[in-house]
């Protein structure tokens, strides 16, 4: 995009056949010349970028069937830079949730059974806050590699060369922002756990006097009830190529993300669908693989972390199909087109 602009704003050394063609693929790429006659006879200075008014509503009709079609489509297409910058997430976040489970694990180990556990609360203190750091540096991660894999796609979308070097730096230039906006999901991650988890309570109290006939519908139930917490949680997820693309304070790109949404359930259900159950069979894919391998081997002890490995690789293949769904409903319903403002050095000549 930066190099474009920089052609824009040098054609002034440009013939007028190249400029004919620079007119050309800027129509190609949804941007305009704003203030700039017809006939390419003044020379431009200086090169600015600002957006046009968005509609307060989605104003596009989305098929599910089609747009997932065009998200695999968009996936084949950059496939390899999209595994470049989920692999990083993948990979940090499998080891902290390990690590998280690991130290929570030897915490645990040392007390007692049953409820005499209840007179250790720091203890029990110290497993929660093991466990959830380890979820936590993994959100982080995830959302690192979300916001780089939206401006690598808008690069895409737009007709440009995809730079990963420049999707890094759209990040980098908009840090603060960006962490505010992480930090303010993880927050709303945590508050709807929360009351889920006081409702799940309160359905297996329910079950307690269905006697054992109501366990699974129980069961059927409390799967249903996280379902819908994680669907509720992608309603603001957009929130981050908001902030990403569009420069969006963090408060307000939850509810410009709200509002992109509004309607969207089915899309948001299909892509949750594809990244939840798709990345559990892949992860646990070499695992239940292994489990064919006759007792009777001897297996080294480094086999478990191979296992480790592969399921980080099928994981990488399988996520980025959601974060490039997000990033094409953005694209999609934000009602977003570029103009470039070109400020003329000579009058034009008729």
């Amino acid at each position: 995009m930066k190099n474009f602009l920089e052609v824009a704003s040098q054609s002034d050394q440009l013939t007028l056949e190249a400029q004919s063609a620079l007119r050309s693929e800027i129509g190609k790429r949804r941007l305009e010349f704003e203030g700039v006659p017809a006939r390419i006879t003044p020379l431009p200075s200086t090169v600015s970028i600002h957006d046009t008014a968005r509609p307060s509503k989605p104003p596009v009709a989305l098929p599910v069937g089609e747009f997932v079609a065009e998200v695999f489509r968009f996936y084949r297409r950059n496939r390899w830079r999209y595994i470049a910058l989920i692999f990083p997430a993948v990979a940090v976040g499998t080891l902290a949730i390990i690590l998280g489970k690991h130290e929570a694990h030897e915490i645990e180990r040392h007390l007692p059974r049953g409820s005499a556990i209840l007179q250790h609360p720091l203890e029990i203190a110290e497993i929660g806050v093991a466990t959830w750091s380890g979820f936590f540096v993994s959100w982080i991660a995830f959302c690192f590699s979300y916001g780089a894999i939206c401006a690598l796609f808008e690069q895409v979308y737009s007709g440009f060369q995809a730079s990963i070097r420049d999707a890094l730096s759209s990040i980098r230039e908009r840090l603060g922002p960006f962490l505010r906006i992480s930090l303010l999901l993880w927050a709303s991650l945590l508050v709807l756990a929360f009351l889920g988890m006081i409702l799940n309570s309160i359905l297996w109290g329910i079950v307690l006097h269905m006697g054992q006939s109501g366990a699974t519908l129980t069961y059927a139930l409390s799967y249903g009830l996280f379902a819908i917490v994680i669907l509720i949680l992608a309603r603001f997820g957009l929130a981050i190529p908001a902030v990403i693309l569009d420069d969006y304070p963090a408060g307000r790109a939850m509810f410009r993300s709200d509002e992109l949404t509004e309607g969207k359930w089915s899309i948001l259900a299909v892509l949750l669908f594809k990244s939840i159950v798709g990345g559990y069979v892949a992860g646990m894919l070499p695992f239940w693989l292994a489990g064919w391998i006759p007792a009777s081997i001897n297996l080294p002890s480094w086999f478990p972390w191979t296992l480790t490995g592969a399921s980080i690789a099928a994981v990488t293949l399988v996520e980025p199909i959601m974060f490039i769904g997000f990033a094409l409903l953005y694209e999609k319903t934000c009602g977003r087109r570029v103009f470039i403002n070109i400020q003329t050095a000579a009058a034009s000549s008729s």
